[in-house]
């Protein structure tokens, strides 16, 4: 429903016709919306006809779009206007849902090795969401960070010890964890051994200069 729609960054710059700050010929702009007009076309077909096969095509255009949103963010210029927030708004949402679809809801899940776990000084914050604890590992290392834990996750790094929380309510105080932790961690998705069910994906804060994780 974004009016005008997404536009790919990458058919822009090449073509000779576009100027920043410059209207876009309505050709150029027709050809750098292609993304998002098959993405259109796409969930017409399937809202006429949801069957596996238009279903399919359906996800993979959302993922090729939600692709040139990525790249715009990464290579495009960066000018943060109201436009672009309105996009990162909309294509958020769709990137939550298929995190929760594709790793089964990993926010209800959040892996603490710190300060927020059971019998620690700030467990209180996690009070009121109920859940089950379970104990597991992530594969990463632990530095000490103005004399706090911080986990940095590496696939090929040692087993850190963490208590996991699984608790249908954890998502309603997930935003009020990134205030509390600040600008020095960031929340991130990995993978957690447990024993007796295998991996599953959760949240767990990580120091914010780490580079490895699938940060969302």
């Amino acid at each position: 429903t974004l009016s005008p729609p997404v536009l790919d960054h990458d058919v822009l710059r090449r073509s000779p016709d576009y100027a920043r700050g410059q209207r876009i010929p309505t050709g150029l702009e027709h050809d750098a919306a292609d993304k998002h007009g098959q993405l259109a076309r796409a969930f017409r077909r399937w809202s006429e006809l949801p069957d596996d096969q238009n279903e399919l095509a359906l996800l993979k255009k959302l993922a090729q779009l939600l692709y040139v949103v990525r790249s715009n963010i990464a290579h495009g210029q960066k000018s943060f206007v109201d436009r672009d927030r309105q996009v990162c708004d909309a294509t958020g949402r769709a990137i939550d849902d298929l995190l929760a679809a594709l790793f089964d809801s990993p926010t209800t899940r959040l892996a603490t090795y710190g300060t927020l776990a059971p019998g620690e000084q700030h467990h209180s914050r996690l009070a009121d969401v109920g859940g089950e604890w379970t104990q597991g590992t992530v594969r990463g290392v632990i530095r000490r960070m103005e004399g706090f834990p911080a986990f940095e996750w590496n696939a090929q790094g040692g087993a850190v010890s963490v208590e996991l929380l699984s608790s249908p309510r954890l998502a309603i105080v997930l935003s009020d964890l990134d205030a509390f932790e600040g600008k020095r961690y960031r929340r991130v998705v990995v993978p957690v051994e447990v024993p007796g069910q295998g991996v599953v994906i959760a949240n767990i804060f990580e120091e914010a200069s780490g580079g490895r994780s699938m940060n969302i």
